[in-house]
């Protein structure tokens, strides 16, 4: 539920018992709270009490589908070192991160909290850079990954912290800014509900940890949507999302947010959130053409074919795809190494 104002009323906890329901969690920060009740009529008689603004149920996020390549298994033409793997990382190359090494390479003092599925702290390509591990869940019980493992679906975290400060002679990949600081927020759970998800709780409060800790900036490489004209439940996470990045913008701290992998219109009925918000940088995903390499002659850009779409993106960068040979990773591997 959304309280008018930010902040809780003083009131707000007897208010929420006398309508029979229970105040499990708040956010003062943003005036925002998370209540339970076994009364049917509750959200109505909620809605209908002074002091709120909106209600709605607690939204969930789902991790994105992503394709797993073992490039191990796939015969190559060489040993599987570190220079090799990079000569695959077109990406890097296309925005000229490795041009852009001669005047930096990013340091500690420069952090980028990810909040998504925890880092593998002890790999090799991100140990020297992962400075904070935190784990945030719905029901306080949160345990993060003791061995650093990528079990049920933490490779994805590890991926993406990957892509922003693998750093240089890990043995596998390099990220754009290979000295940058990292901070791992575990967010995403098993539950029975939606599988492997993370409740929008979890991601407020590991959001606002990174911003007390003054981290510099926010990686969120997942979201939902909310249909206009808004539904009540939808205007309440619309709301709540837009006062959290306020509140976390004004202090400093960037967002930056994936546009989606649904290929969603984004100029019609649908918002992405978080990625629309108003305070939040959208990035929307490029592949290349007429291969998956970079450099290559007579090359151009293009939507893949999964991305989001729309003018709420802030910028693109190259998220990937085979294009005519998605399922052919051979492809990828035997044709476009830089010779």
């Amino acid at each position: 539920m959304v309280f008018k104002g930010n902040g809780i009323p003083s009131g707000g906890e007897r208010l929420i018992k006398k309508i029979g329901g229970y105040l499990v969690k708040t956010f003062p920060e943003i005036g925002v709270g998370i209540a339970i009740s076994n009364e049917s009529d509750f959200s109505d008689s909620l809605r209908s009490a002074p002091g709120i603004h909106s209600v709605g149920v607690e939204g969930f996020h789902f991790l994105p589908e992503t394709q797993l390549v073992e490039l191990r298994n796939l015969g190559l033409p060489g040993p599987l070192t570190e220079d090799y793997l990079y000569s695959l990382q077109w990406n890097i190359r296309r925005v000229k991160a490795d041009q852009a090494w001669s005047a930096t390479t990013g340091s500690h003092d420069t952090v980028v909290a990810v909040v998504d599925t925890g880092i593998a702290w002890n790999h090799p390509d991100l140990a020297p850079n992962v400075l904070h591990t935190a784990c945030y869940s719905s029901d306080n019980a949160c345990t993060e990954y003791p061995d650093a493992s990528y079990e049920d679906g933490g490779f994805h975290g590890t991926a993406v912290a990957g892509i922003i400060a693998a750093a240089f002679g890990g043995g596998s990949m390099v990220g754009v800014g290979p000295n940058l600081g990292l901070a791992s927020y575990k967010v995403f759970e098993q539950i029975s509900s939606c599988g492997y998800c993370a409740y929008h709780e979890s991601i407020w409060a590991a959001m606002l940890d990174a911003t007390e800790r003054g981290y510099d900036v926010i990686n969120l490489s997942l979201g939902g949507y909310v249909i206009k004209p808004a539904s009540q439940e939808d205007v309440a996470v619309w709301t709540a999302w837009n006062r959290l990045a306020n509140y976390v913008t004004n202090k400093g701290v960037t967002i930056v947010a994936s546009a989606g992998n649904d290929a969603v219109d984004l100029n019609g009925p649908v918002d992405s959130v978080p990625s629309d918000l108003p305070n939040v940088i959208s990035v929307g995903a490029t592949a290349i053409r007429p291969d998956p390499c970079f450099p290559q002659e007579d090359f151009y850009d293009v939507r893949p074919f999964y991305g989001n779409y729309g003018h709420s993106i802030t910028l693109v960068a190259p998220g990937g795809d085979l294009g005519p040979f998605f399922d052919d990773p051979n492809y990828l591997v035997f044709h476009c190494c830089p010779k």
